[in-house]
């Protein structure tokens, strides 16, 4: 011990937590679904925040793990009680280093968006057994989504929300709706039989609403290629063809072999040659005349 009565020879450990506070803004949109109340799951924490009449919510949220995985439920009022939007966010770590000021905002991380899109993915990945609880878990569930199937069951949840047409019996809430692929099956086979012209113009109307989330995610388990051709039928010439794979590279075939990079930008694919990466097309692929 020493003069001033402490033991030289003692150890005071201290444990300090930090935790991430910022606000979540965005928006529940099916059109505007007004006074929704939004429930932020953050780990097992719950926040609750009542979107405005344009849809627009705020809504505080805290964290002292960074792989908190963050999901949004919006819930209608009124009227609108059995709509149930749910969008799957994210880890914190990626919403804090999106944080402007205090706050993270759908323009930075677009799963802030709560619509019918991003409803029919998270419906398709509860069918599948249990929702992604990371980001990895995330990008692999959404990597074996059907994009038309995602639109389908999109157009289906915009039908009974903005066109009054009734859920199944049995079914209390459009996310129940969802997570069954049975009876989501039975429902889209009623609505074509009753109604298919609406219900391709409203899926339509789904894949060039500029005011989603994004664009449903493209399966990734191998290349897509796209034939460019002039005529039809039988009589068309093949003019080129695009390779694209998963990673981003692609390669567009005509008179030679061009390696590219290839983006979604909106609804539209956009292509860039890689400079300097040309050989000549194999004579089964070069286009003829």
């Amino acid at each position: 011990m020493d003069n001033d009565g402490f033991n030289a020879n003692s150890i005071t450990m201290v444990s300090l937590t930090v935790q991430a506070q910022f606000t979540l803004r965005g928006v529940v949109t099916d059109g505007p679904l007004a006074q929704a109340s939004v429930v932020a799951a953050v780990g097992a924490q719950r926040f609750t925040a009542t979107a405005d009449a344009e849809g627009r919510y705020s809504l505080p949220v805290v964290s002292s793990t960074p792989s908190d995985f963050v999901t949004l439920t919006a819930t209608g009022a009124g009227a609108q009680s059995a709509v149930v939007l749910s969008s799957l966010v994210g880890e914190v770590s990626g919403l804090a280093a999106a944080v402007q000021g205090d706050a993270v905002t759908s323009a930075a991380a677009r799963g802030l968006m709560v619509t019918h899109l991003s409803s029919a993915q998270a419906g398709f990945m509860a069918q599948a057994g249990r929702l992604p609880a990371s980001n990895a878990e995330l990008l692999e569930a959404a990597q074996k989504l059907d994009s038309m199937a995602v639109l389908d069951a999109a157009a289906l949840v915009k039908l009974v929300v903005d066109f009054g047409v009734a859920l199944p019996a049995g079914m209390a809430t459009t996310r129940d709706l969802l997570a069954s692929a049975p009876l989501l099956t039975a429902f889209e086979d009623a609505r074509r039989l009753a109604n298919a012209t609406q219900l391709t113009a409203v899926r339509d109307g789904v894949l060039a609403d500029p005011a989603l989330a994004s664009p449903p995610p493209l399966p990734q388990t191998g290349p897509v290629s796209l034939l460019f051709a002039y005529g039809a039928g039988g009589a068309a010439i093949p003019v080129h063809s695009v390779e694209l794979r998963p990673d981003g590279s692609a390669t567009v075939v005509s008179d030679t072999r061009q390696a590219s990079r290839w983006r979604l930008v909106g609804q539209r694919v956009e292509l860039r040659p890689v400079q300097g990466k040309t050989a000549p097309a194999p004579s089964c692929c070069a286009a003829t005349t």
